[in-house]
């Protein structure tokens, strides 16, 4: 199975047993900057523009919001959503919605 795909399985039968988000096992390798993001993702229920979680965000620059977001969504702990032409706004990919 090609790495990509083991992280996201991996990603959601964590997420089926109701582990936090900081206890992903370590082969996930995410950074510490990504954690941050995915985490301010997840407190909110609803979908964030790359420039609405840089502003909540402290000592992370853009280029670091759009590299942890690319590759969050690469391991599909996150869904990228087109709303325009140039938008592209992020939700934490849960298993239900409540």
């Amino acid at each position: 199975m090609p790495p990509h795909k083991v992280g996201r399985v991996l990603a959601q039968s964590w997420r089926k047993r109701g582990y936090l988000l900081y206890d992903l096992p370590m082969s996930m390798r995410i950074s510490s900057q990504a954690k941050t993001v995915l985490n301010v993702l997840a407190e909110r229920r609803c979908h964030l523009t790359a420039e609405e979680i840089l502003s909540s965000l402290d000592n992370i620059g853009m280029a670091t919001v759009y590299r942890a977001l690319d590759h969050l969504t690469e391991r599909g702990l996150i869904r990228r959503l087109a709303l325009g032409k140039k938008i592209a706004g992020y939700e934490y990919v849960r298993d239900s919605h409540v």
